[in-house]
């Protein structure tokens, strides 16, 4: 975006070249978003920016929309439990690295059998922020950090990304900051098809679904009418409530619940929050953020069901558990994909 593209004249040249010579040499090993500019991303060390900065956040149920969390997450939160069916059933999962990548998890309910249908990219970062024992994926709302951060923020508005350490460069990671821009001041941008830019083709998410470019203009007006409403001022996008089931029929996995944008109005000088439920329960209850882009969203859908299960898995068979993380701590799935630093609406 020019706005932020100004900010290059006030750094020295060779500081350029040099970080130009870096992205180069890392290019081949990882997936990028053409003009990312264009989208308003920035990534650490571009234009005086600092690194990357950390998020942990560990939440319970009943806190995830307080003042306290609130401010501190207005991003994406995965906190909930999912429960088998039948309830009774022994739940076990496992990793075999000699199938082919999309077919290597394998979950057994009783006597059913079920393979976990997603790429090594998608379940191994879950495997690793479930067993880290927080909740807080990442958030838009982090300081900024130098005097160049600052001054962009004070011209452009620009938020600062924070993120949860095992999700730092995934592709998993870049969706949940997809998620969290798509609503940003009440209007979606030019962010609905920003997977449409990625610079080569990602198995399990390219081709999770197809990005209707006119489907998702007609969707952003009646999400920007619909929020222009008032009665809120941040939101997060979380599973708080939110009821996952899963079985095995016919040798394959069932799973229900989905998670949702939390609409919330806070008060900065009573340090309160209040929960928008009306507001909630419309876009909850329809499909209508989908057709932003049904590709973020089936893998926000498919990533929060599976971190429910994972959830479980690891309160109810810890030897299970214990295998897993140990099996899967070697790997380094790929592709990989930089995480931003920033992001300029």
């Amino acid at each position: 975006m020019e706005r932020l593209k100004s900010l290059r004249c006030t750094i020295p040249a060779s500081i350029c070249l040099l970080a130009m010579a870096v992205a180069v040499a890392l290019a081949g090993s990882k997936i990028s978003i053409k003009n990312a500019d264009d989208y308003g991303f920035a990534y650490g060390g571009e234009y005086g920016f600092a690194g990357q900065q950390s998020l942990i956040v560990t939440t319970t149920p009943d806190q995830v929309f307080s003042f306290d969390v609130a401010s501190r997450v207005g991003g994406v939160i995965l906190q909930a439990i999912a429960q088998p069916d039948p309830s009774s059933a022994r739940v076990n999962i496992s990793y075999d690295l000699a199938l082919q990548d999309g077919h290597r998890f394998t979950i057994t309910m009783g006597d059913e059998t079920s393979e976990i249908p997603a790429p090594d990219w998608e379940v191994i970062p879950l495997i690793r922020f479930v067993d880290s024992g927080q909740t807080a994926a990442m958030s838009l709302l982090g300081e900024p950090k130098n005097d160049m951060e600052k001054m962009s923020w004070s011209l452009f508005g620009t938020m600062f990304i924070e993120i949860h350490p095992v999700l730092c460069d995934t592709v998993l990671g870049n969706n949940f900051i997809f998620t969290d821009a798509m609503l940003v001041a009440g209007s979606p941008g030019r962010i609905r098809d920003v997977t449409e830019s990625f610079s080569v083709p990602i198995p399990g998410y390219t081709d999770l679904a197809k990005f209707d470019k006119e489907k998702s203009e007609q969707t952003a007006k009646k999400v920007k009418d619909k929020l222009s409403t008032g009665g809120w001022n941040t939101y997060i996008y979380t599973d708080v409530g939110v009821n996952f089931k899963f079985s095995i029929r016919k040798q394959s996995l069932e799973i229900t619940g989905e998670p949702y944008y939390a609409f919330l109005s806070l008060d900065f000088e009573k340090k309160t929050s209040d929960l928008n439920n009306e507001l909630t329960n419309i876009f909850r209850n329809t499909i209508m953020v989908r057709d932003l882009n049904p590709k973020i969203y089936e893998l926000d859908r498919k990533a929060f069901q599976t971190a429910a299960i994972l959830r479980y898995i690891k309160a109810a068979n810890t030897e299970t558990w214990s295998a897993l993380v140990k099996t899967v701590s070697a790997q380094s799935p790929e592709p990989s994909m930089d995480t931003p630093r920033a992001w300029t609406r």
